[in-house]
């Protein structure tokens, strides 16, 4: 699971960016969950699919009982995110009513009653937008990239 950027509030398409530069790798889905809501301020057990899991023996969903190997400084940060609900915008207020509103069932068969020929391209053109001309938490449009390194173009083909 990478958190190169972590996204706060109403997502996927309104989160606020933070650069973390953070990486975390498990076995175990559950434990890695619950270290990324840890990560992020939150108590994973009072998260229900994360309480679920770790119930149903799936997985541990316990911070305290999860091993961290690797960088232990990182491991006690606390992003401090507000989640999903404190800074809805009109459009995430409107996606959360389409995904679980009252008329959610209807809307999920709706939207996927057909294939959309432009899905695909519309989202590689996104992601392009966001890994490109995103602009950073300083505001200036070559601090995500900084980070980060050479955009891949620049890296030549030769793999000697």
């Amino acid at each position: 699971m990478d958190g190169t950027f972590a996204g706060d509030g109403p997502g996927p398409r309104c989160m606020t960016p933070h650069v973390k530069n953070v990486i975390l790798a498990s076995s175990d889905q559950v434990a890695i969950d619950a270290v990324a809501a840890k990560l992020m301020g939150f108590d994973p057990l009072s998260i229900k699919f994360i309480r679920l899991a770790h119930d149903a023996g799936l997985g541990c969903g316990d911070p305290h009982e999860i091993e961290i190997v690797g960088d232990q400084e990182t491991a006690t940060q606390n992003w401090n995110f507000v989640g999903p609900f404190e800074k809805m915008t009109f459009a995430s207020r409107m996606q959360h009513q389409i995904y679980w509103g009252v008329h959610s069932a209807t809307s999920r068969v709706v939207a996927q009653d057909r294939p959309r020929p432009m899905g695909l391209p519309r989202q590689r053109a996104v992601s392009r937008y966001v890994l490109v001309s995103h602009q950073g938490p300083t505001g200036d449009a070559g601090s995500a990239r900084g980070r980060l390194g050479p955009p891949l173009s620049s890296l030549g083909t030769d793999h000697s």
